[in-house]
């Protein structure tokens, strides 16, 4: 049923994804024994997909996995918070990758996106870039600031 949910949600059937997620929700609460911590990962890209960004932390954090499959579902959860127009989120969330390639990623979308808004305060862009440990972030979070401004 995770599958179906993800399957749906990639085709854009929210009803569908939304029945198949209370499945598995179902199967987690009566502790069947096929309801793994995938599921959960599954559960979060299907939600994430299907738009509901809020939904797929929940899974991710209900995964209780660490390393690249989490930081892979929390970047896809960050990158669908910023298409929401909700930066602030996307940056909370981007701050919980620990694998360095999916930060990478992650600065670069959260800076674009909050360069390309309207109200962009390039300063407070510029000084948490500063503040950044790794120079791959400040390179990423630079790029997604010049991408921004150069999208009207």
């Amino acid at each position: 049923n995770a599958l179906l949910a993800l399957a749906a949600a990639r085709r854009g059937d929210r009803d569908l994804y939304r029945t198949a997620a209370m499945k598995v929700g179902g199967y987690v609460s009566q502790g069947y024994r096929g309801a793994s911590k995938r599921v959960f990962l599954e559960l979060s890209e299907a939600a994430s997909a299907a738009g509901q960004p809020d939904a797929a932390l929940q899974y991710a954090q209900q995964a209780d996995v660490r390393g690249p499959e989490q930081d892979l579902a929390l970047l896809a959860i960050a990158e669908k918070m910023i298409e929401l127009g909700r930066a602030p989120a996307a940056k909370e969330v981007v701050g919980k990758i620990q694998d360095e390639i999916a930060a990478v990623r992650g600065r670069y979308a959260v800076a674009n996106g909050e360069a390309s808004a309207a109200s962009a305060h390039l300063s407070g862009l510029f000084a948490e870039c500063v503040e950044l440990p790794a120079k791959s972030q400040q390179a990423a979070l630079l790029t997604g600031v010049a991408a921004g401004l150069s999208n009207p």
